[in-house]
């Protein structure tokens, strides 16, 4: 890969524009746009025309919109802080380059950057780099009684459950409400008739709609509006044209085309007062009646076919919007049931935070000097990143703080490139950009352009080069004309705004950057089994090939759709190659997680045979107890036999009394508590008495993320069969593990590789699939108007058609704009899968425009050998350790007994607490003060722990330590700093708290205090452990 060159491309910043400005920065792929946002971050804060000590850290906002943007951009701004601070640049050019961006003495930018430093370390809330969505969730936490929520409101993610549970309501109602009961009645009406459907389960398809248009109403902000059309008014006008079709057909004109004759004939014949779109032949469509040479047409009938025309085109786009109106109508109603639950349960919705904080800034609502107020600072910067991707509802709620900016010599600052706009079905929309470029009329406009690529190498740059060239797009367009079955023609204004997207599309080449390695390679088959199977022979023997040159962790399969990414994990899985895709990293599939909710489903129901086989047939329970694997199949096949013969057969029962022993030492316990303990508890027990940390390494990242599942539902699903409920129809991403440090190929879709590189990049299977929907919203005066786009209300409207063409084409960009994502993220190779038909050319073949195979460079050596010297260290983490909480508790249940000694000296142990809590709030010691200090100290912990500790105690044990010359210098003022309770960290991430530290000159102390005097080694190897860390 090449590496970044230190001295990256110049920009019009560099100079410094004067304020308030805007800056627009179009950065292709692999440009650098991060380093350039933390560049703009540092010098907003290292400003000359600020004071020395003056640093604007509650000033500045970067908006990114992913997470890992986030952590992204903090780690580039803080690296380049401390090559600055430390003066660490590798290169002199990259130093110069910076110093010159600054426009200060480095020197004086050195002495700055340390003070920056400083005040990020002690204000690091301060420190402004965001998602929208955690940006917009402050807004609304400090506004939340304006919305009508409580100050403790809650974020949450499963709308959709929300969402079915409120439908389920809402057909409940139905069964005694009238009104509810109209509007279902007029549902399926249309559902049976109008759409012609004939599925058994209306519900799931009104679910879905009903999610599809809470989606929509969040995108767009506003609410839906009915057509308010009188459905009976259809049939009228529907009636109208029949009437007018039969007065045509008194004055027919000579010489008519038969074909289009004995269409409009059949429907005079088989329509006497209604019609279905869907049914009319497309020969009522046209323009004009088809006549021969020698036909004629009168002019009232010329007249007639006009208004016949003109009464289709309204009827269709009536019934385009009344199409809509009942699920409109069970819509409202649903989130009636939405809102009062969501209001009850003091939530708010991911997915609606934008529409929520819309609201704020309504006429007459909240001001952005009173926003600033609530949120405890004043914004005069504001950088955005991917803004391709924001939607104009979100640029709609940052527009007035960029607004306030602006007006007060601030700046806004904006990353994006059209041709990266992959995310328009989240409502990201490309052409904010330039509509935000002319909406600040008068303000000093300041444009870059980043095309030089640091990612790939130098084929891999030309190729991409070669496929998005204004000649080459152009060709593919004429190929789309010239398809016989093309799905849908673009006209030239269409070509236009295709070619528009990926002008100044060809990239530079980044210095080091020659080699690379391209394969395209073309798999025919005459249907998608046969192209797939080809696909899957030639996949895995890739994989295996690049498997020599890199690391399986360097290689990714990046495909279009969820599906996709399943099969292809699916094939890797039986070749016997690591994967780590979303399937692989959901824990419900995972075999160990399998087996431990297979235990806790016994647990919840023990007679549930089937939960108790999975279980002790799994790893974790043979692996723990030692027992065969045969032996228990033996022992479940004899008790299917008795279960034959007896009515009722609980195998635990008879386990229990097969192995005694085995069930006192793994269920017994178990067995007993179940609902006494909480789940929580009760799992890492579980982990902790089957040893699974231990014995399943690989699984540990599963088993955190189930237990944090576990302690995030805790309060809604208290209870085990709660949780299980809830676990059975999770889905999302929460239940998928993040964290797998194992060498596994990626797979994953184009949407969730943006952003991403890697050294290996193949594209199984390389398609557009372009497609307008169904279904147009658009906002109009503040609401979200739909219409149904169906092909048979296309063909006789014009308006209608327009619209779907406007829809159709931003498709088509979408297509282009996710195969260019897919083609930037190699640096090293890329390789292309295309699967076509033998008798027609898929789109994608077009673009490409190429025979059988493509090979492009040649096959580099890889980076397998260059890893190890080129990767940083990383220090691996040992197994958690658990606690076995029900062993402990029962342990703890005895001692009110007793017979516990943890219990016995209860009254030691909070002694020794609230003493430790007294020498903490002990800060250096003056003769002078001692009493004022003694007194300060003694109240806290009495507040604390009321009648633990008494004055006379504490007054003795400060006496000692300021008079005992072997106490007294850790403890009177001097030379020496002291640091109560202080927190370090080991190599592990284990936060360790050593309750005094002492910094003198030379030398540093560590006291840890003991209220007991018994013997007890632990308290010096701790103290060993503490001093080894410092």
């Amino acid at each position: 890969m090449p590496s970044k060159p230190s001295k990256p491309q110049d920009s019009p910043a560099q100079r410094g524009p004067a304020f308030p400005h805007v800056c627009v920065v179009e950065a292709s792929a692999g440009s650098g746009k991060t380093y350039a946002l933390a560049k703009r971050f540092i010098q907003l804060l290292i400003n000359p025309s600020l004071g020395p000590e003056e640093i604007p850290l509650k000033n500045i906002l970067a908006i990114t919109f992913t997470n890992k943007a986030t952590a992204q951009m903090k780690a580039r701004i803080l690296g380049l802080l401390k090559k600055i601070a430390l003066d660490k640049f590798s290169r002199i050019d990259e130093k110069e380059h910076i110093t010159a961006f600054l426009g200060v003495d480095f020197a004086e930018a050195q002495k700055k950057a340390l003070r920056i430093t400083d005040e990020l370390i002690s204000n690091y809330n301060f420190f402004q780099v965001q998602t929208i969505h955690s940006f917009i969730n402050a807004i609304l936490s400090t506004c939340a009684l304006r919305l009508g929520l409580s100050a403790t409101f809650e974020i949450r993610k499963d709308a959709a459950r929300y969402l079915e549970y409120s439908l389920d309501s809402l057909i409940d109602a139905a069964a005694t409400d009238r009104e509810v009961r109209g509007a279902f009645h007029c549902f399926l009406r249309q559902y049976l008739y109008l759409e012609n459907r004939t599925g058994w389960f209306p519900k799931d398809n009104i679910l879905e709609v009903v999610g599809g248009l809470f989606d929509k109403m969040n995108q767009y902000g506003g609410d839906f509006v009915p057509s308010g059309i009188d459905p009976g008014s259809l049939s009228d006008g529907k009636r109208n044209i029949i009437s007018l079709m039969r007065q045509l057909k008194e004055d027919w004109p000579i010489g008519v085309h038969k074909s289009f004759e004995k269409a409009f004939d059949e429907f005079l014949r088989g329509h006497k007062d209604d019609f279905d779109y869907k049914e009319l032949s497309g020969y009522l469509a046209r323009q004009d009646i088809p006549l021969t040479k020698a036909g004629k047409i009168s002019p009232r009938a010329e007249k007639l076919w006009a208004q016949i025309r003109a009464q289709f085109a309204l009827m269709a786009e009536a019934e385009s919007a009344v199409l809509i109106d009942p699920y409109l109508a069970i819509f409202s109603r649903v989130m009636s049931y939405f809102r009062a639950r969501a209001e009850k349960d003091d939530v708010l919705f991911l997915d609606e935070l934008n529409r929520q904080a819309r609201f704020l800034f309504d006429e007459g609502g909240m001001t952005v000097p009173e926003l600033y107020y609530r949120l405890a600072m004043r914004l005069k910067h504001i950088l955005i990143d991917e803004f391709q991707d924001t939607s104009p509802l979100e640029w709609e709620n940052l527009y007035p703080m960029a607004n306030e900016a602006l007006s007060t010599d601030g700046s806004l600052f904006y990353v994006g490139d059209k041709k990266q706009a992959i995310y328009r079905f989240k409502g990201g929309d490309a052409t904010l950009s330039d509509a935000v470029k002319s909406g600040f009329q008068g303000i000093n406009l300041v444009t870059e352009a980043l095309n030089r690529n640091y990612r790939s190498r130098g084929e891999i740059v030309a190729f991409v080069n070669d496929v998005f060239s204004k000649n080459n797009l152009r060709l593919f367009l004429e190929r789309c004309r010239e398809a016989k079955k093309n799905a849908f023609e673009l006209t030239p204004t269409d070509e236009d705004a295709v070619l528009k997207v990926f002008e100044g599309a060809e990239q530079e080449l980044a210095e080091d950057s020659q080699g690379g390695y391209v394969r395209l390679q073309v798999f025919e088959g005459e249907n998608k089994e046969d192209r797939s199977a080809c696909i899957r022979q030639g996949l895995l023997e890739l994989t295996k090939e690049l498997s020599g040159r890199y690391r399986y962790a360097d290689i990714a399969l990046l495909v279009r759709k969820n599906d996709d990414a399943e099969l292809v994990t699916e094939w890797l899985v039986e070749a016997g190659i690591p994967v780590e895709s979303e399937k692989s990293l959901n824990i419900r599939n995972n075999a160990l997680i399998k087996e431990l909710v297979s235990f806790l489903k016994f647990l919840n129901s023990p007679i549930d045979n089937l939960s108790f086989v999975s279980f002790i047939l799994g790893d974790i329970f043979l692996s723990a107890s030692g027992l065969d694997r045969q032996g228990m199949h033996d022992l479940i096949f004899s008790l299917r036999d008795k279960q034959d013969k007896e009515k009722a057969v609980y195998f635990y029962r008879e386990f229990r009394r097969r192995f005694p022993q085995v069930w006192e030492d793994f269920f017994e316990e178990f067995f007993k508590n179940v609902g006494f303990v909480p789940l929580y508890e009760l799992t890492v027990s579980i982990l902790r008495r089957f040893n699974c940390p231990a014995s399943f390494p690989e699984g540990q990242g599963f088993f955190m993320r189930f237990l944090e599942l576990i302690k995030e539902q805790e309060q809604e699903k208290n209870s085990l069969s709660l949780f299980l409920e809830f676990f059975s129809e999770a889905k999302g991403e929460e239940l998928y593990c993040r964290v797998l440090g194992v060498d596994a190929v990626k797979v994953l879709t184009i949407h969730k590789a943006k952003g991403l590189e890697f050294d290996a990049v193949v594209l199984p299977f390389m398609e557009m699939s372009v497609e307008a929907g169904k279904m147009a919203a658009s906002f109009e005066r503040g609401h979200t108007v739909l219409r149904s786009l169906h092909k048979k209300y296309r063909d006789f409207s014009g308006r209608l058609d327009d619209i779907y063409r406007h829809e159709y084409v931003k498709s088509f960009i979408d297509e282009l704009n996710a195969i260019y994502v897919a083609l930037t993220r190699a640096k090293e190779e890329l390789h292309i899968f295309l699967p076509q038909g033998v008798k027609r050319n898929s789109y994608a073949a077009r673009l490409f425009a190429c025979g059988s195979r493509i090979d492009r460079g040649s096959i580099p050596e890889g980076t397998r050998g260059k890893c190890a010297a080129g990767m940083r260290s990383e220090v691996e983490l040992p197994p958690s350790s658990y606690v076995d909480w029900v062993k402990f508790l029962g342990q703890s249940l005895k001692g009110e007994f007793g017979e516990s000694r943890l219990l016995r000296n209860k009254d030691k142990l909070f002694f020794g607490e609230a003493l430790h809590y007294f020498l903490s709030c002990v800060g250096t010691l003056s003769l002078k003060e001692k009493d004022a200090v003694l007194k300060e100290a003694f109240q806290r912990a009495q507040d604390k722990f009321p009648g633990i500790l008494n004055m006379e105690d504490c007054a003795r044990i400060l006496e000692r330590f300021s008079s005992d010359k072997r106490f007294s210098p850790f403890f009177l003022s001097g030379a020496s700093q002291a640091f109560n309770e202080a927190e370090v960290v080991d190599k592990s991430g284990n936060v360790k708290r050593i309750d005094r530290l002492v910094v003198a000159e030379d030398k540093v102390y560590v006291l840890d205090y003991k209220a007991s005097f018994e013997k007890d080694t632990r308290g010096t190897e701790q103290v060993r452990e503490y001093v080894s860390l410092i």
